[in-house]
């Protein structure tokens, strides 16, 4: 079985891959303040008002104060009786993502895609694409340079 590099102290490297694991609350912070039109990221817990889905929810009854979004959801699309809710629902929130835009200035996802060696990897859910398009067209070219990149961002 093939073993991974190990630590370096004398050359102070240390040639074994990493892996960084980030969530919503990584979002929220690369992002405290929304986007550059300050279009404010959301949480699982707050994200029926950030996203302003209150009114539809209402529409039909729903409670969901207090209710983490994802629970809400799963509920409501495995219900037979809220399907055009549900499709009302997602197109409201492909909507309010849809306009997001980053901002001008360096994220804290920039700096953790930056400082990523050529062998590292990048995986995010939320905002991959929209990352890695702003990697190759955004970033100043020799922050960004393809050659220091992770192959799934060159």
């Amino acid at each position: 079985m093939p073993t991974l590099p190990l630590l370096k102290p004398e050359k102070n490297a240390n040639d074994s891959p990493h892996v960084v694991l980030l969530g919503a609350g990584a979002s929220l912070a690369s992002f405290p303040n929304g986007d550059r039109n300050a279009r404010l990221l959301p949480l699982m817990r707050n994200f029926v008002e950030v996203v302003g889905l209150n009114d539809l929810l209402e529409e039909h009854g729903i409670d969901y104060q207090e209710k983490n979004f994802e629970e809400l959801y799963s509920d409501l699309h495995f219900s037979k009786e809220h399907s055009n809710l549900v499709r009302r629902l997602e197109t409201r929130i492909r909507e309010y993502f849809s306009r997001m835009e980053l901002p001008d200035s360096l994220t804290l996802y920039d700096e953790i895609v930056l400082s990523l060696r050529k062998e590292g990897s990048h995986r995010h859910v939320q905002l991959g694409p929209v990352l890695a398009t702003r990697v190759q067209t955004q970033l100043p070219p020799k922050r960004a340079s393809s050659d220091r990149l992770p192959a799934r961002l060159r």
